[in-house]
């Protein structure tokens, strides 16, 4: 049986059972309000729920973690370092993508767009001006997601194949953009000389050995698993999925769709603009 929502009753038909999965869901987490919470007791709720895994995932995550935090101790050859470094870049990535396009349905190929805007922030920030990665990073990342937030609600006006290629619209602009702009370097780049930051420094991320990227990503890993762990349990989480089964049924149970996809936007934004930067 399914179960839809009109807007004076409900009705009962033979679409399987779920659609009342998701209307459970729904019910249930779009009606638990958090405003006469306090913040404190909110926060601690995110926290546990970034740290609840089932049994299963957590032996088999602390098997692989165990795995990749010993890598770089059994002496790997270079291509094999500079092979995992990508695993994780890519690893991060997918999970940012995931989380608009596997939870909520959003077929998104303009992510590179951001990876630039992490990229060039954080490289202009330290070329210019001198500043450290740890200032400039959050700094492209929220250049990142105020993009998105800008580009993101006339796109997620359109649907399907045309929301798609909105987003490659959206990115090829950019690029041309960039390529023509002398401040971030115009078609010839950007270089950071290993002449006037000799490595190794820690306040500007340059390093001569590949072990202290390698590291700094798998901690971005596991920062990326208890994000998207979190949103999975999170109230926008289970809209959003109630979203990517039945749009119409989301809507009925007053979720308020377009808003919901923007901010998961935002969201899977910040991870690649990470990774750019």
């Amino acid at each position: 049986m399914g179960l839809h929502f009109h807007h004076l009753g409900m009705e009962l038909d033979e679409q399987g059972p779920h659609d009342i999965l998701q209307v459970h869901l729904g019910l249930s987490r779009l009606f638990h309000h958090n405003a006469h919470k306090p913040k404190r007791v909110i926060w601690m709720e995110a926290l546990r729920s970034a740290f609840t895994f089932q049994k299963t995932d957590l032996w088999i995550g602390g098997v692989l973690a165990s795995c990749l935090i010993l890598f770089p101790l059994l002496g790997p050859s270079s291509f094999a370092m500079a092979t995992m470094i990508q695993f994780l870049m890519f690893s991060i990535y997918g999970m940012g993508w995931n989380a608009i396009g596997g939870y909520g349905g959003q077929v998104d190929l303009g992510k590179a767009q951001y990876v630039g805007i992490g990229a060039y922030t954080t490289t202009v920030m330290l070329l210019r001006w001198d500043v450290p990665f740890w200032i400039s990073m959050p700094i492209g990342m929220a250049i990142a997601v105020g993009w998105s937030f800008v580009i993101g609600y006339p796109l997620f006006k359109l649907k399907g194949h045309y929301f798609a290629i909105a987003t490659i619209a959206t990115s090829l602009v950019l690029k041309d953009l960039f390529e023509v702009w002398d401040f971030v370097g115009a078609a010839k780049g950007l270089h950071i000389s290993p002449v006037k930051y000799p490595p190794p420094d820690f306040k500007r991320l340059i390093f001569r050995e590949d072990i202290y990227y390698y590291y700094l990503l798998l901690a971005f890993f596991f920062i990326a698993i208890l994000v998207i762990n979190w949103f999975r349990h999170s109230r926008i989480g289970y809209q959003l999925r109630a979203i990517r089964d039945n749009e119409d049924l989301a809507k009925s149970l007053g979720i308020n769709v377009h808003w919901s996809k923007i901010k998961t936007y935002a969201l899977a934004t910040a991870f690649v603009s990470a990774i750019g930067s």
